[in-house]
């Protein structure tokens, strides 16, 4: 599976949450026991907390212990003028997914850790409930690390092949009230423009943009492919995709949807396997 991320489109103003009684960073190293540290380490732990289920993880859980494998990650994206910066990635078990953030300093920390693909344990996070401006899975809640959050790596066959989970909807069933939101589609790739690059004064910075049309039994659409989507598809005309997390736009007049930090192309042969 091919999953492409960008930095340039990021949706509202998000704010990093702070826990003032922070003092030390406690991480699992290498002979096994928590020490302070700037950075985290990935090895295996000497202890086997109870794992919470994700669909089970709740503010009325105190324990809050959770492992899955990472099916989705952003880059970094900046906010309040560039004074802030943040990334997040999805996680997922059997049976449900959730959302996970990294603001700042613990974005430094935990970045370059998080591989798509790979499966991992998670301790010592907060969980606060989710903001459906801007986060669209389902699920009523969302996961920020923090100094004190510990991860490591564990065997990606604990979990079998997990899928994408879509939930597709038809393209005439796309209506006005639905701006703002995000929808996944399995539709035809009808068009495909040439790659663009222009100016956005909005973020004083050039993106690259590509127009692609599509087609399901129930009509049409234009999708707006912007920086990694657009240079990185390589999809060809009547080809089936299958499109996770895009926004849905009003422009002129029309709708149409366009790519954000967490939309997944699937292409028709990954699209079977789903």
């Amino acid at each position: 599976m091919d999953l492409i991320s960008q930095t340039e489109k990021c949706l509202g103003s998000p704010e990093p949450w702070y826990k003032g009684t922070v003092d030390v960073s406690t991480y699992i190293c290498q002979d096994n026991t928590r020490n302070a540290g700037e950075s985290p380490v990935l090895l295996e732990p000497n202890r086997m907390p109870a794992i919470i289920p994700i669909a089970q993880l709740s503010t009325l859980i105190s324990t809050r212990v959770v492992e899955g494998v990472i099916i989705r990650k952003s880059d970094v994206c900046t906010f309040g003028g560039g004074s802030g910066k943040f990334f997040n990635f999805d996680i997922a078990d059997l049976h449900s997914e959730i959302r996970c953030k990294a603001f700042n300093e613990i974005l430094d920390m935990f970045f370059g850790l998080i591989k798509v693909g790979q499966a991992y344990h998670f301790e010592n996070f907060v969980l606060i409930r989710s903001n459906k401006l801007y986060n669209h899975l389902s699920h009523e809640f969302e996961i920020n690390l923090t100094k004190n959050t510990i991860l490591y790596e564990i065997s990606d066959h604990i979990f079998p092949t997990i899928p994408v989970p879509f939930n597709m909807v038809n393209i005439s069933d796309i209506a006005i009230s639905m701006v703002g939101k995000c929808v996944d589609v399995f539709a035809t790739v009808t068009y495909i423009n040439n790659v663009d690059l222009i100016f956005v004064a909005k973020r004083n910075t050039h993106c690259y943009t590509r127009n692609v049309s599509v087609a399901d039994d129930t009509g049409t659409i234009d999708i707006i492919l912007w920086n990694d989507f657009a240079t990185k598809f390589s999809t060809v005309v009547n080809t089936k995709v299958r499109f996770k997390n895009l926004l849905v736009q009003l422009f002129k007049g029309k709708l149409q949807l366009t790519t954000i930090m967490t939309t997944v192309i699937n292409s028709e042969d990954e699209a079977q396997q789903v």
